[in-house]
């Protein structure tokens, strides 16, 4: 039993059928209708059917879901069987039965279009369809996932996936098409299977990134070390510090930016306090072993300042009852040092040896050769306060801060020896020593140059440690402080020059070129000013402190048992993109008729 509706649609269907998107002609007898008003129906929607009457669209099913389903399915088939028929009459041109194939093929197409047809509302074809572009991408996504290497590493998956793509614009194009034109689908598709791979890496690094897995075999865990010690790197120095091409890539990207105005300050600011961070955390390191932290809000004298005092007082509580005999251990390490310091100026070796005569021989017993805890306390403290007068005074000369140095040996070697006198008090003083050991290498790298006084750089506390340990050590990344100033180095330093690299001058020359375009404008273009806002508050929603953070503490923990098979399947889902992309972009066969 036909309704209204169906009447309707065949005779609105016949009216349309010769001339589509086309205003049609008023029936006889009825009022003309608005054909601008037709006209802005059919521009709205190319697939509406429109009363001739009314100029409105008519309401009703706008198709046959499962129809166009259907058809899209049919219609991969039936184009799969054209091509291979075309093939086979280009290998057998002398058969006949080619030929005959390539007819049954043509006729089953027609049939397909027919009942497709037959199905349609109002035997209206629609133009588009998502559920017939669904329908046509089931058999090349099939085709696509089951190729070889289609799940596997990532060059195995690309060449597997391009391979997918570029089946998929064929399967989905005009079997008609020229050859040449054949080509273009292929490659065109090929390069939408590639975009697929890249894609999904890139979703699933996003959804795992290599940050936030169990240390692999090899690996140093970089990324863990910063976190461990309260630096909260940028996503472009995380990433970067994980290696391969896409962490490259986007720390690259992060560092170019430092070239654009106001986004460019945002982003290195976003870097250098990941820096701050890591002094302080290299100035808790040192504390930890006396089980005390820093007080100071960031890097500088201050900081510096706080963590000798701490250390000081660690030895303070440690040695009222120690003290002994200095023994031929000692002896010949001092005497090793006045002997290192016959290679300075002649002037600093004067002084160095005036300085142990007046605040370590002085404290001896020249009887006995005891030095008590109250003598060593006070020898310590006033060695360390030569040494830091000179470390950290802008006017010192080269050799004079060499002399701060052995300064600094004096102390150690104190030390090592308290340690050995006074067994009853050893952990207390064996603490103390482990982190004035670590204060070393620290005030080492705050005395270098610096833009900020007792700041430093992750090269800078690399240059500390290797100062402090032998090459052996260094060479082995075993020397004390050297997993800090390597994982430093890696994650926060820079992998290319902060000025002058091509990636940069590029944003430059882009930047320019733009003002240059907009000053000849007399206003400026609304979607250039959304543009430029939107690109604003991006970079400030993920680049202030508290989103800083939070992004890092994202990216470094796992969320299993869920992220790993996310990305996994994120992966595995590449092929299925790499078959599905074409039928819906491309678009290389015309629409039915």
């Amino acid at each position: 039993m036909s309704s209204p509706w169906d009447t309707e649609n065949q005779t609105i269907g016949t009216i349309l059928k010769g001339a589509p998107n086309a205003a049609p002609a008023p029936a006889p007898g009825q009022p003309d209708a608005d054909q601008a008003a037709i006209a802005a129906a059919i521009a709205a929607n190319p697939n509406a059917v429109v009363n001739p009457n009314t100029g409105q669209p008519v309401s009703g099913p706008p198709g046959n879901p499962v129809a166009d389903f259907a058809y899209g399915v049919e219609k991969t088939l039936n184009t799969g069987g054209a091509l291979g028929a075309r093939a086979l009459q280009r290998a057998f041109s002398d058969a006949q039965w080619p030929q005959d194939l390539q007819s049954n093929i043509e006729k089953v197409a027609q049939d397909n279009l027919e009942a497709y047809r037959a199905a349609s509302p109002g035997g209206q074809i629609p133009k588009s369809s998502p559920q017939r572009d669904l329908g046509e991408a089931v058999l090349p996504s099939l085709l696509a996932y089951a190729m070889p290497g289609s799940t596997a590493g990532y060059w195995p998956r690309l060449a597997s996936n391009i391979g997918g793509g570029s089946l998929s614009a064929l399967l989905t194009g005009d079997p008609n098409a020229s050859p040449r034109q054949l080509a273009t689908e292929a490659t065109e598709g090929g390069l939408l299977g590639a975009a697929s791979t890249t894609g999904t890496g890139v979703g699933a690094r996003v959804a795992y990134p290599s940050m936030a897995r169990p240390p692999a075999p090899g690996n140093p865990g970089y990324e863990r070390t910063m976190f461990d010690l309260g630096a909260r790197p940028t996503p472009g120095q995380l990433l970067g510090a994980g290696g391969g091409w896409f962490g490259r890539g986007v720390n690259r990207v992060e560092q170019g930016y430092g070239s654009v105005p106001i986004i460019g300050d945002m982003v290195g600011s976003a870097r250098a306090r990941a820096v701050d961070q890591l002094n302080t955390g290299a100035a808790n390191w040192v504390l930890n072993p006396i089980g005390e932290t820093l007080d100071a809000g960031g890097p500088g004298r201050e900081a510096v300042n706080e963590v000798a005092t701490k250390v000081s007082d660690a030895y303070n509580a440690a040695i009222p009852a120690a003290g002994g005999r200095l023994d031929p251990a000692v002896l010949q390490d001092l005497g090793r040092l006045q002997q290192n310091a016959l290679t300075m100026h002649p002037d600093r070796t004067q002084q160095f040896n005036s300085i142990l005569d007046q605040h370590l021989w002085q404290r001896v017993d020249p009887n006995t050769g005891i030095m008590t805890g109250q003598g060593f306390k006070d020898a310590e403290s006033d060695l360390g306060k030569q040494a830091r007068d000179i470390l950290y005074n802008p006017g010192s000369t080269s050799d004079e801060r060499q002399l701060a140095w052995q300064l600094r040996d004096t102390q150690t070697v104190l030390r090592n020896w308290l340690e050995r006198v006074s067994p009853a008090q050893a952990p207390e003083i064996q603490a103390a020593n482990a982190a004035y050991a670590r204060q070393l290498r620290y005030e080492y790298a705050a005395a270098r140059p610096g833009e900020l006084p007792g700041r430093f750089q992750p090269s800078q506390f690399q240059a500390a440690t290797a100062a402090y340990a032998p090459r052996s050590q260094v060479a082995r990344g075993t020397a004390l402080g050297e997993d800090i100033s390597d994982a430093g180095r890696a994650v926060l330093g820079a992998t290319v020059p902060d000025s002058g690299t091509p990636f940069r001058h590029m944003i430059q020359l882009g930047a320019g070129l733009g003002a240059a375009a907009l000053a000849g404008k007399e206003e400026v273009p609304p979607e250039y000013i959304a543009g430029g806002l939107a690109a604003t508050g991006a970079t400030a929603a993920m680049y202030n402190p508290y989103a800083q953070r939070l992004i890092a503490n994202m990216m470094m923990r796992r969320y299993a048992p869920v992220a790993e098979p996310l990305a996994a399947g994120i992966r595995q889902f590449s092929p299925v993109l790499a078959g599905s992309l074409p039928p819906s972009l491309l678009h290389n066969q015309p629409p039915p008729q």
